[in-house]
């Protein structure tokens, strides 16, 4: 309906928020205590939730997540505010508390997704970019804290916390001037504050644990993917000087708009532009001339908020035990989601209760108000929204048609609180409907029925303030027994739609009747009555107002439905017709701006009303119809509800069922604004068979669908369902385009190539843009008498230059892979830009890809970047990983690691493989992505296998084998190594010969040691080269080869492996299997031990001890000392008399000196130097 609400959307949406409870005194400790007080107050209102309201609950769990943020309950709000969510979804201060809980309890990414949410909804909270400059700089994203400390000081340049943070931001870029000047500015607002006294913004900065891994193989240095798998771009320049971080700090506090232009013209790239042109509106804003005395204060009017374009949706109402709600108002609020009344059942009581309630945009249920009767039947029967910003709901309760009804006028808030009850006189027996309609002044009107007897009945109209409470009421006069059912507001005026009948005259109820309408004055005095028609099985439907001024009102007449217009002065226009021409029953109507309007009912498709189907009927001012749809197959579907969208889209409710079962769950879709179709496409004698045929056999993504059928993807269609109307409409329409097409699509399905080539050539020919896409594809893959690669392309082409999506990207396909076309990655590319616009997410991915790598396009990664976007958006799991490798390092854009992150997570989610490994790989080493955290790298391992990633086997086993983060257990390692063997893994073939080698989960096994390194060797896996190195120099499990082992050794050392490295640096310092190079051999050692090697430090020591031309006593100490102190026990266990005598005191000192030895320095080693070496390397 044409809903009174624009002039006063802005205080409803205030009041929706704000509307206070009426609360008791015991309850105000609670909402206006504080800290723990507070909390025990709040847990106490919330001990019993049963008594409480929705709404009640949603305050006290409020209040408590803000006293438990007083007492540091960080987990205790986030549970709490958690709770709200349905609630609180658009409110700042909800996400801004949430993000402060989060960062409390260590969640920056979360936090920072949070604080992004309060931003969203409000740009300019200072509180919220304060928060999020704080994570931004904890987290190293300097840009990011820079523009929000910014934003926040050109809001508020007093803030002492605000130029802290800048200062912070600063500091981190490498402006330290320009840092230092935002600290002293701190420092400055901080000493001028007469308030209180602020302090610095306290950024912790969050240590992440080395762990030691005792007595494991050693992992190869290729485990960690950063480098291998992932290369990081060279770091960017600066991306703002100097001399423009000093020209903006000096600027910034500025109270001249000059020097802040002067700023944006001197730097119109600069990220600070935009606040600096804040700043400046500001500042101009303030410089008006000053008055002699304030303006009087006027009122503050919040306009409606700007609410989307109507958008496709469906959803079921129900209660939250399952059982159905059938609705008889439907209206969307004018900030966004929707109300629905009617009734719902109690199925345990066999009664039917009333049932109201509020859902969001996205059709999720806020509230619903569903209460006890002690009635057979209770319903809400219409619904209004008041001037106050509240609802008003008409209520019968009646228990059989004999007994006395009960009516009642009911106000609601927006959270489902009653606000005012009023009940009204309804006769003594019968069934009573109530209708009701918004008046212009803010209130209702309601007329209704008074039944004395079965036949006798009168009419009474009501009016309502903008409060809900009664104005006045009137009987309305009639010579015979009347009801009126449907109610308008228009032009100040009321008028009503009902119907008469005389009860001597008319023997079977109902059957002789006239259908009537009164215009009366809001004073309740008519102003005339017209009869629209008479005659049998005559049913008033609905009326509304005109833009004009007229109304319009629709009924039905022989099963059959009429639209009558009458202007202000009581003129009738000639009726039309409405409807789709079946059994049908028009019981709804909307009225849109430009004087359209839509019609709904059902329509019974055999004789029984029960085998009924639902529609709907668009028509344009003049009564033409426009376009017309017919939701679901069942044919047991109609409509019972039916409201408009704030853009001319409709909110159609209704339900699938027979008259005979359990009510069963009411059915919304939304539908957005009718678009103009093709004439061609829309055939009036297509109402049935055309309808059916392309409702079945529509396919996904087919913009020339002529009514908006959602269509199935190819893998889903069910094409013997369409072949019975489809072969129908087929014959009975030969030259319409939407027909053909589907018939072709049928017989395509079904495989009857030939007649589906026919029908998609026809429909091709008649314009018809999805049919070239069929004609290629059976050109391409369908039988061999068929097939033409040369018309395949052509078809392709026609697609293409169409803009069809599809067709788009089979040609791009066809360019890059050169088949049936001279490969072209330019014609690729342009025609996946085709697809990808078209919305194809495989599309985007493909021509992200080729913006990313310059193929065929001009090399640009922020068009890159965007297409991943777009792709990643549609749920494409590759775009969600190329995606994050750009955020990750900065790739055509700001680099965000949380947002990296993020996408990594949705596609290990989505089950991504690499995505997966990748996680898992960042948080057992810590890198860039994610800081060490075992317990999530074994989570995204496991993810990993299950994702089918094979490295992630070897990975998975080493955990249990070890008891990292998981429970030892040798046999589930050892399981998870040999599956991965069998995928051939170079890294599960070292840790399991590792394992055969040492005797670890399985018995030693030499022989079998050797062959899994070789595999292992063949992979590239330098740790196992290291390992036949130690077998061939010490002879195990085969015979003693220096040479081999020093080759081996060699090998891993290229592959930058520590063991490698160290092993043949040993070797080449005493010619062991190779050529003697002390040289060499010392600089490789040299280069292992700066990664604190303490064996590699004892090799260093022994060879500058015992080696002549490099003896050097006090080096050798040095090394010795060093390797026992990183725990290599070797030096402990040396024969005492091996020692060189001047090593040795300088050992003994260096032990002295580190406080582990109290005896003689005389370079023998007895007892109290080996104990003080033990105490040293903690090897006791």
């Amino acid at each position: 309906m044409n809903w009174y609400v624009a002039h006063i959307a802005g205080a409803i949406f205030l009041y929706s928020i704000c509307a206070p409870f009426h609360l008791e005194a015991q309850e105000r400790p609670c909402l206006d205590g504080s800290g723990a007080e507070g909390v025990a107050a709040c847990d106490a209102r919330l001990a019993d939730p049963s008594n409480l309201t929705p709404s009640e609950v949603a305050a006290y769990r409020r209040a408590r997540a803000g006293h438990r943020l007083d007492v540091s309950d960080h987990a205790g709000a986030l549970a709490d505010l958690d709770a709200l969510s349905q609630f609180d979804a658009a409110s700042t201060l909800h996400h801004y508390r949430r993000a402060l809980a989060l960062k409390a309890l260590d969640r920056p990414e979360d936090a920072m997704e949070a604080v992004g949410r309060a931003l969203d909804l409000d740009p300019q909270h200072v509180d919220s970019l304060l928060l999020r400059a704080e994570l931004a700089v904890a987290g190293g994203e300097a840009e990011t804290a820079l523009a929000d400390a910014g934003l926040a000081i050109t809001l508020q340049p007093d803030n002492a916390a605000a130029n802290t943070l800048m200062a912070d931001a600063l500091r981190q870029i490498g402006a330290t001037d320009a840092a230092d000047r935002s600290r002293e500015q701190a420092e400055t607002v901080a000493r001028d504050d007469s308030g209180s006294e602020a302090g610095d913004v306290g950024l912790s900065d969050v240590a992440e644990d080395k762990a030691t891994e005792p007595d494991k193989p050693a992992e190869p240095a290729s485990a960690a993917l950063s480098a291998g798998d992932e290369a990081r771009p060279a770091a960017t320049a600066q991306a703002t000087n100097d001399l423009e971080l000093v020209f903006w700090n000096d600027v910034k506090n500025s109270t001249s708009p000059e020097e802040l232009e002067a700023f944006v013209a001197a730097f119109p790239e600069s990220v600070f532009v935009t606040l600096a042109t804040l700043r400046i509106e500001r500042l101009k804003g303030q410089t008006s001339v000053a008055v002699a005395k304030p303006p009087e204060a006027q009122p503050v009017v919040t306009p409606p908020p700007e609410l989307p374009p109507t958008r496709a949706l469906r959803f079921q109402l129900r209660k939250d035990d399952g059982s159905g709600a059938a609705v008889w108002k439907a209206m969307e609020l004018p900030t966004g989601g929707f109300v629905f009344a009617g009734i719902t059942t109690d199925e345990a009581e066999n009664r039917d209760l009333a049932w109201v309630a509020r859902y969001d945009a996205d059709g999720k249920r806020l509230w619903q108000v569903s209460e006890p009767s002690d009635h057979e039947f209770t319903g809400f029967t219409d619904l209004v929204l008041l001037g106050s910003g509240n609802l008003m709901l008409s209520e019968v309760k009646t228990d059989n048609g004999d007994e006395p009804p009960l009516m009642r006028a009911r106000v609601f808030d927006m959270d489902g609180n009653p606000v005012s009850d009023h009940e009204i006189e309804a006769g003594t027996q019968g069934w009573p409907y109530a209708g009701l309609a918004p008046l212009e002044d803010g209130g209702a009107a309601l007329v209704s029925e008074t039944r004395e007897s079965e036949k006798v009945s009168a009419t009474f109209l009501m009016r309502f303030d903008a409060e809900g409470a009664p104005v006045w009421r009137h009987e309305l006069e009639a010579e015979f027994s009347m009801a009126a059912i449907r109610v308008v507001g228009s032009g100040g005026h009321i008028f009503v739609l009902g119907r008469m009948w005389d009860p001597e005259r008319d023997k079977d109820l109902f059957k002789e009747s006239t259908v009537w309408l009164r215009k009366y004055t809001l004073d309740g005095e008519m102003v005339w009555h017209r009869d629209l028609n008479t005659g049998q099985d005559l049913y008033p439907g609905d009326l509304e107002a005109l833009p004009d001024g007229d109304v319009l009102a629709i009924y039905t007449r022989d099963e059959k439905n009429y639209a009558v217009r009458v202007d202000a002065d009581g003129t009738k226009a000639p009726r039309v017709s409405a409807g789709i021409g079946q059994k049908q029953y028009a019981y709804n109507l909307e009225v849109f701006e430009d004087g359209g309007y839509a019609v709904a009912g059902s329509a019974g498709i055999k004789d029984d009303y029960d085998n009924s189907v639902a529609w709907i009927t668009w028509y344009d001012a003049a009564g033409k119809e426009v376009s017309r749809r017919v939701f679901g197959d069942k044919q047991e579907e109609h409509v019972s509800a039916l409201g408009s969208t704030h853009d001319g889209g409709l909110l159609v409710v209704g339900q699938d069922r027979a008259w005979s079962e359990a009510m069963q769950p009411s059915w919304v879709e939304v539908v957005p604004r009718l678009r103009r179709i093709n004439a061609a496409l829309l055939k009036p004698e297509s109402s049935g068979v055309m309808q059916k045929c392309v409702r079945r056999a529509a396919g996904d993504g087919d913009t020339q669908n002529p009514y908006d059928a959602k269509g199935a993807a190819w893998e889903d269609f069910d094409a013997e369902a369409a072949k019975a109307a489809c072969t129908l409409a087929a014959g009975l329409y030969p030259e319409n385009a939407a027909v053909q097409f589907h018939y072709g699509r049928t017989m395509h399905k079904l495989e009857a190539f030939g007649e589906a080539a026919k029908a998609y050539a026809v429909a091709s020919d008649l314009g018809y843009v999805r049919a070239n896409l069929g004609l290629a594809v059976i050109h391409s893959e369908g039988p061999l008498h068929l097939r033409d690669e040369i018309k395949a392309v052509r078809f392709l082409q026609r697609g293409f230059a169409a803009g069809d999506a599809e067709a788009a990207f089979l040609l791009g396909e066809r360019y890059q892979a050169g088949k049936g076309v001279l490969k072209s990655d330019k014609k690729a590319a342009e025609a996946f830009r085709v697809a990808a616009d078209g919305g194809m997410a495989e599309a985007q991915f493909r021509l992200a890809m080729a913006l990313r790598n310059g193929k065929g396009v001009t090399y640009d990664t922020k068009a890159a970047r965007t297409y991943f976007t777009k792709a990643s958006d549609q749920g494409h799991v590759e775009a969600k990983v190329e995606l994050a490798r750009m955020y990750l390092y900065g790739i055509g854009g700001s680099a965000n690691r949380f947002v990296a992150r993020k996408l990594y997570i949705d596609a290990a989610e989505a089950g991504h493989a690499y995505a997966a490994e990748r996680l898992a790989q960042a948080y057992r080493w810590g890198d860039d992505l994610a800081g060490v955290n075992q317990s999530k790298a074994a989570e995204y391992y496991h993810k990993a296998v299950d994702n089918g990633s094979s490295r992630a086997l070897a990975d998975l086993g080493y955990f249990y084998m070890y008891g990292v983060a998981v429970p030892e257990n040798k046999a589930k390692a050892i399981s998870y190594y040999r599956r991965g063997v069998a995928k051939g893994d170079g890294l599960a073939e070292y840790y399991l010969g590792s394992a055969y080698r040492y005797g670890k989960g399985l018995p030693k096994n030499e022989a079998e040691a050797m062959r899994l390194f070789n595999l292992a060797v063949a992979d590239g896996q330098a740790e196992a080269m290291v390992e036949l190195g130690y077998m061939y120099r010490s002879g195990i499990g085969t015979a003693k080869d220096e040479k081999k082992a020093f080759t081996y050794f060699n090998r891993a050392a290229n592959r930058k492996s520590r063991r490698g490295l160290r092993e043949s640096g040993w070797m080449l310092c005493f010619g062991e299997g190779t050529t003697k190079s002390l040289k060499v051999g010392l600089d490789r050692l040299k280069e292992v031990a700066k990664k604190e090697d303490g064996l590699t430090e004892v090799y260093l020591g022994y060879i500058y001890e015992t080696v002549a031309s490099v003896r050097d006593p006090n080096a050798a100490a040095r090394h010795y000392y060093k390797g026992l102190r990183l725990g290599e026990p070797w030096p402990v266990s040396r024969n005492a008399q091996a020692w060189n005598a001047a090593t040795a005191r300088e050992l003994q000192q260096r032990l002295k000196n580190g406080g582990h030895y109290d005896g003689p320095i005389d370079g023998a080693i007895g007892p109290a130097s080996v104990k003080a070496m033990k105490a040293l390397c903690r090897c006791g």
